[in-house]
């Protein structure tokens, strides 16, 4: 098999990981909708843990959909797969951790209870 051929199946297999991320990311934000409705008709909301814990099911859903979007976009077929494509999908992702590691850098560690609120 050549490198273009290669290459295509690469872009194929990266896209459709990409939308298996994008559904992931779908039954993530329904957990979180269902959460956030018991929690209100249980009158948990005023619970600091509740919260942080509503807080950080909403990060794990913008991360997978970061990552989904990330490998969409470079494995577009319509597009010539080079450094360029992949600095500009690294650039749309809105969560900085995460652009960092995609970027080959260290993202800052934080603890858990250090979320960052959006």
């Amino acid at each position: 098999m050549n490198t273009s051929a290669c290459l295509l199946l690469f872009q194929a297999a990266n896209f459709r990981v990409g939308q298996e991320l994008d559904l992931l990311e779908h039954r993530i934000e329904t957990l979180e909708n269902a959460l956030e409705r018991h929690m209100s008709s249980e009158k948990i909301h005023e619970d600091g843990d509740a919260i942080q814990a509503i807080q950080e099911i909403d990060l794990v859903r913008q991360t997978v959909k970061s990552l989904a979007d990330f490998l969409m976009t470079i494995s577009d077929p319509t597009k010539t797969l080079e450094p360029e494509t992949i600095e500009a999908a690294i650039e749309r992702v809105p969560l900085r951790d995460v652009a960092a590691r995609l970027n080959g850098g260290k993202a800052q560690a934080k603890a858990i209870i250090g979320t960052e609120l959006f």
